[in-house]
């Protein structure tokens, strides 16, 4: 939907924007260490599907956007 993509291009930027701010290095070596975009993406999808349907439909989407964030940091690409 529209807002969806709406939602993904602020989200994008911010988190562009805050790559470049904190320059943190990742626990792999590789600079930009935060934010994870893969986390705020999902977040941004779980959170326009609640504005638009509400939490119980978007409940799913929450939970699988903490297991994006997680896997991030289990993989070593994102810390804490």
């Amino acid at each position: 939907s529209i807002a969806t993509a709406h939602s993904m291009i602020w989200t994008m930027t911010a988190v562009s924007g805050l790559k470049l701010a904190f320059d943190t290095t990742r626990p792999d070596g590789e600079p930009y260490g935060f934010p994870s975009g893969h986390t705020a993406s999902t977040f941004a999808i779980a959170a326009t599907t609640q504005e638009y349907y509400g939490f119980w439909k978007a409940a799913p989407l929450y939970a699988f956007a903490s297991l994006v964030a997680w896997q991030r940091i289990d993989d070593r690409d994102h810390d804490l």
